[in-house]
């Protein structure tokens, strides 16, 4: 696609274009000993893949109810959702929704805020609540200051 109809028309540049210019300038640079030891950098030699570990679902002591919740946000879109189970794993309840949220820390904070309205309007007393979002659990045990757009 031409730089100029990205620059002046509008449209939308491709992804496997601009990733094959780039490969190509970097080529160049080796091979006029600009940068001559560029692709032996091992950013660029070695991808980094994330790690994974296995995590096992566990369930809540008797009489608890365990909710599993998740937010979600990408590109000014997000989601939230959440699943409770009782003391054996069985399904009480589910739930999910679009959500108008400025970040993902916003879309998470939703999440936990209705997991416990859901939770109170439901009678439940004893809830365990799980998140993937560490930062904003650190902030609900008061480990971290809350960013502006957060009050509880």
């Amino acid at each position: 696609m031409a730089r100029n109809s990205i620059k002046f028309e509008e449209a939308k540049p491709e992804v496997n274009g601009i990733a094959h210019n780039c490969l190509i300038n970097i080529q160049k640079l080796s091979k006029y000993r600009k940068f001559p030891d560029i692709l032996t950098y091992p950013a660029l030699c070695a991808p980094k893949f994330p790690k994974f570990s296995l995590v096992c679902w566990q369930p809540p002591h008797l009489e608890w109810v365990k909710v599993n919740t998740n937010g979600s946000y990408l590109a000014s879109h997000a989601g939230m959702g959440g699943i409770f189970r009782d003391s054996y794993g069985a399904c009480l309840l589910f739930f999910h929704s679009p959500v108008m949220d400025e970040d993902p820390l916003e879309a998470e904070a939703q999440d936990i805020f209705w997991a416990i309205s859901l939770a109170r309007k439901l009678g439940i007393r004893n809830l365990w609540l799980e998140s993937d979002s560490l930062i904003l659990i650190n902030i609900l045990n008061r480990l971290l200051s809350s960013p502006w757009n957060l009050v509880y």
